[in-house]
């Protein structure tokens, strides 16, 4: 069985304040995204803006989703329901991620 690969995601909303990312949140929560990572089965909270898959990540028809631009297709049709102006990142991650100085969650 395929291990299901990991994406990160950074966005920047673009003169935005803290509170419009709270609608961000919600949409990519809904798209499989969260602001958490779990490193050596340590949960993580992410920075602002930095979202971790954490599913399968798949098309209308049910096929998986394994590659940048198809996520990022669903990320950017994510953003735009919340924002117009903003940057975006993705980066598939098949190894090991290491977290400095992060908040922990309990």
């Amino acid at each position: 069985m395929k291990k299901i690969s990991t994406f990160l995601i950074r966005i920047e909303l673009y003169n935005s304040e803290d509170a419009d990312y709270d609608d961000l949140h919600d949409v990519m929560f809904e798209n499989k995204f969260s602001k958490k990572l779990i490193v050596n089965e340590i949960l993580y909270q992410l920075p602002r803006g930095q979202y971790c898959s954490f599913d399968e990540i798949k098309d209308d028809e049910g096929n998986l989703i394994d590659n940048e631009d198809e996520v990022g297709t669903i990320v950017i049709n994510s953003i735009q329901t919340v924002w117009e102006d903003f940057g975006l990142t993705i980066a598939k991650v098949d190894g090991i991620v290491k977290a400095y100085n992060l908040k922990t969650i309990e």
